[in-house]
């Protein structure tokens, strides 16, 4: 086929004597990637900036940059979490990571910061876009993939707060199934649906 595009098989050599040279997963990740994307296009013709997308938010990448930047938000959930439950119960306060509530603690743990639900929430804007793009037959420009995704990061914060809040009211450890269904719920009500 004289059509077929090869900007994933470089990508693929390049990334390969990358990771040869650095040793690093992540480039080997990306390479794996590319040679799939080669394939693809070798066989099917070029594919859209979606799919490319969808596997940047999975990689390795996005797991670490959420790890790094999690303390941070949830500290500030925590904090802003606190600040609403003591203006409810008027014994509410926030030390670090900790909500104190009628002198009992509750600690909102790196599991609880939500970075999953944030990936998870990615996801399923990237879903919805090609959904669209599919059905309108039209493909979007970066631009308006960018503010989907902020928009997306946006809901993703506002769902994690209101699950710490119903978390701390309801008592619910993590590993319980009223834990696991607050979850789903604020993620469903505060992220799938206004998405």
């Amino acid at each position: 086929n004289t059509n077929t595009s090869t900007r994933y098989g470089i990508a693929t050599v390049i990334l390969l004597i990358i990771f040869f040279i650095l040793k690093l997963t992540t480039i080997y990740y990306f390479a794996i990637v590319c040679s799939l994307f080669y394939i693809y296009e070798g066989n099917y013709g070029k594919i859209t900036n979606l799919p490319i997308l969808l596997l940047l938010i999975v990689s390795p990448v996005t797991s670490n940059i959420s790890k790094v930047l999690g303390f941070e938000i949830r500290i500030w959930l925590t904090k802003w979490a606190s600040s609403l439950l003591d203006f409810i119960f008027e014994s509410a306060s926030s030390v670090g990571n900790i909500i104190l509530l009628n002198d009992k603690q509750f600690h909102i743990d790196p599991e609880c910061m939500g970075l999953n639900m944030m990936i998870l929430s990615f996801f399923v804007s990237v879903v919805y876009l090609s959904h669209f793009q599919i059905k309108n037959e039209s493909r979007y420009t970066y631009t308006k993939i960018i503010i989907t995704l902020i928009l997306a990061f946006i809901l993703s914060s506002i769902s994690n707060f209101f699950r710490i809040i119903l978390l701390v009211i309801f008592r619910s450890p993590p590993e319980t199934i009223s834990h696991e269904v607050i979850g789903l719920f604020c993620f469903v009500l505060y992220v799938v649906f206004p998405l």
